[in-house]
């Protein structure tokens, strides 16, 4: 795993500048919109590759069901293009370092990408939140969130995952955890 981790870190230091960028260029384009959240929301590997985690944000104005404040793909930016074509290289990169390996270290990758994304999420809503960093130029709402979940996965992977990109307080307040059997 020690072998991964100056990729992993390049990976967790690039994530907030790319986010910046692409928000940066929505509020530009929509400056009327008040966007609310973003979300990492298909984390995917497939032991040949571990995908550029699909981030994508929302505005207000876009919601047409509140069912879906929370729901990524039904969002109206569900995939920040430029966003996503800028980490690539660095998923890359990290798929190639990890080729012919066990699938044990693919897995053990996967699970420190998923703590990075929440690392990266919480770093993010508290920038935006506080206005301070990067995020402190964007005029995004008080109580912006961006957080992890992977749709696909089921409830108890879900729910992991926004624990891991949501403060512990904050998230019974949302009505974002899904129903676990």
């Amino acid at each position: 795993m020690d072998k991964y981790r100056p990729l992993l870190q390049e990976i967790e230091s690039q994530w907030p500048i790319h986010i910046h960028r692409g928000l940066a260029e929505l509020v530009r384009q929509h400056p009327g919109e008040v966007f609310y959240a973003g979300a990492f929301w298909i984390l995917y590997c497939d032991y040949t590759n571990i995908a550029t985690p699909t981030f994508g944000v929302n505005a207000e104005s876009t919601l047409e069901d509140e069912g879906d404040r929370w729901a990524p793909a039904e969002w109206r930016w569900d995939v920040v293009k430029t966003v996503n074509d800028e980490m690539e290289p660095f998923y890359e990169k990290l798929s190639a370092a990890l080729a012919g390996a066990p699938n044990e270290e693919w897995e053990a990758v996967m699970a420190a990408n998923e703590e990075l994304i929440g690392r990266v999420s919480r770093a993010v809503t508290k920038s935006a939140r506080s206005k301070s960093g990067a995020f402190g130029d964007l005029p995004l709402p008080n109580n912006f969130l961006v957080f992890a979940g992977d749709v696909r996965e089921d409830a108890a992977t879900y729910n992991r995952q926004l624990r891991l990109s949501v403060d512990e307080a904050l998230l019974p307040t949302l009505g974002m955890l899904a129903p676990e059997e």
